[in-house]
């Protein structure tokens, strides 16, 4: 049941929406405002109503000639109103008033155009949000000195002066062409500025155990071009804290009973996932970065250098993430350095690296440079027999026992450290392996090899990284993305 009704008077293109008295003080009074040149729509959520003429409706739509004035005078009930416009069409003026009560009132600009804005409020609990609008004269936001009282600027303009007094006030990404007065008397109150401009002189007055932050993000930080004044209790400092950056002051700012320390944030290592591929083509190359304090992102790959947002081979899919796609491009080394570099405002750097590995050239310049002859299958195993065997070839679930020597495979396609071995005493386990075959109890490799070997056969196995310890390795012998090979002789099958 609609319980709260607001009046709607109109006279001309001046529009004074006041809250009729009745209803609970727990209900909430919520409606919201659009408009364009030609018209000032209306629209009322729960428990709230317009009286329009002695009737009482959800919804109204007044026709305008011009820019509109709009008057809201709402009474001590829970508010929550906003009021959008087209970023194009402008008010003449916008006055908001909220009348003394405990409860809290929400109101939030977005895309608005107005050429005066003022705000009054007697809450402990107000919060005023400009989304994206602009104010071609002055911002006045009269809340209070509670902390709860909030004004949040978010890429919004003011063209005039900006004169508030909140308990927390935040500034981002916005301009204010004149004067600043801010007062912000309350008990533990908060400025959060980040990557805003103030043409004119600034006095920022804060209460006791009041915080001023002052942030950038990675392309911008506050400009101050005039005379800057912070001033805090005379009881209390006020902390200031600034990371490098963040601040240019065209004059040197007045403080008294503030201090101000400055935090250098920490540039994350940027990183490059490591991949052994089966073929010269280049892979999809990806890994992460510090999407927060980075400024600049380079990818060098294959004797290339590219830079996010400048070379479209290189993208972010989404915060922190990096892919690099060179199109199928030939890998000029059978293995490549990928070397990532992220730089931040300060101009510091930090820089990972990876590999990437092709397996395919690595093992062919392997057989070339010992002189053998290798049958290869469809997933990459590749086999050289040495002595084939006259037994009979082993099916899957036989107890299969082998002799062997394992070996990691050197990206220069030299054998490399011997890695474990049932033959060679050192290893302390000289008695043949038996193993089930097809069961998984072995890589891969293993268990596509001697289902293809007759009994008696000796040969000499290259597994790439997919059919052996993968991404993973075994460590600490067998690194990530290691190609393994083994000296084997398959012993019997049962």
């Amino acid at each position: 049941m609609l319980t709260l009704l607001v009046a709607v008077h109109v006279s001309g293109n001046s529009i004074n929406l006041t809250e009729l008295r009745g209803g609970s003080t727990s209900t909430e009074d919520d409606f919201s405002v659009s408009y364009t040149s030609s018209d000032v729509s209306l629209s009322s959520g729960d428990g709230t109503a317009f009286r329009v003429d002695g009737q009482t409706q959800s919804t109204d739509t007044i026709n305008v000639t011009g820019p509109a004035s709009i008057t809201l005078v709402l009474n001590k009930h829970i508010n929550s109103v906003s009021i959008t416009g087209n970023g194009t069409d402008s008010l003449s003026k916008l006055n908001f008033g909220l009348n003394a009560g405990q409860q809290s009132s929400t109101l939030t600009l977005t895309n608005v155009i107005a050429d005066s804005v003022n705000i009054h409020g007697q809450r402990p609990n107000d919060s005023v949000t400009l989304d994206d609008s602009t104010v071609n004269g002055n911002l006045n936001a009269t809340l209070g000195n509670s902390s709860g009282d909030t004004l949040d600027l978010e890429s919004t303009t003011v063209d005039g002066n900006l004169r508030d007094q909140v308990g927390q006030a935040t500034m981002d990404q916005s301009t204010i062409d004149g004067k600043v007065h801010n007062v912000e008397g309350g008990k533990d109150s908060t400025l959060d500025s980040t990557d805003t401009t103030y043409d004119g002189d600034v006095s920022f007055k804060m209460g006791p155990g009041g915080v001023i932050n002052f942030d950038s993000s990675n392309t911008g930080s506050n400009e101050f071009e005039s005379d800057v004044t912070i001033t805090g209790n005379r009881h209390d400092q006020t902390t200031i804290n600034e990371d490098p950056g963040s601040v240019f002051f065209n004059v040197n700012p007045n403080t008294r009973n503030a201090t101000f320390n400055t935090t250098s944030p920490t540039l994350g290592t940027p990183t490059v996932n490591s991949q052994t591929i089966t073929t010269d083509t280049a892979p999809l190359i990806t890994g992460t970065f510090d999407s927060v304090n980075t400024t600049v992102l380079t990818v060098n790959a294959n004797g290339q250098t590219f830079t996010l947002g400048t070379n479209s081979e290189l993208t972010s899919p989404s915060a922190g993430q990096w892919q690099l796609n060179l199109n199928g491009a030939t890998l000029t080394s059978p293995v490549t350095t990928v070397t990532v570099t992220s730089t931040d405002k300060n101009g510091d750097t930090t820089t990972g690296t990876g590999t990437i590995t092709d397996g395919a050239g690595i093992i062919a310049n392997y057989l070339q440079a010992n002189n053998l002859t290798a049958t290869t299958t469809a997933d990459g195993l590749n086999y050289v027999i040495e002595t084939k065997g006259t037994g009979p070839i082993p099916t899957k679930g036989e107890t299969v026992t082998v002799n062997y020597s394992g070996f990691l495979l050197n990206t220069n396609a030299t054998l490399g450290t011997e890695f474990d071995s049932n033959t060679n005493p050192k290893f302390g386990h000289v008695t043949p392996f038996s193993f089930t075959l097809g069961a998984g109890q072995v890589i891969a490799g293993w268990d596509e090899a001697f289902a293809l070997l007759p009994v008696g056969t000796v040969a000499q196995l290259i597994i790439p990284p997919s059919l052996g310890y993968g991404v993973d390795g075994s460590p600490p012998s067998i690194p990530s993305n290691s190609i393994l090979v083994f000296d084997v002789t398959l012993v019997s099958a049962t």
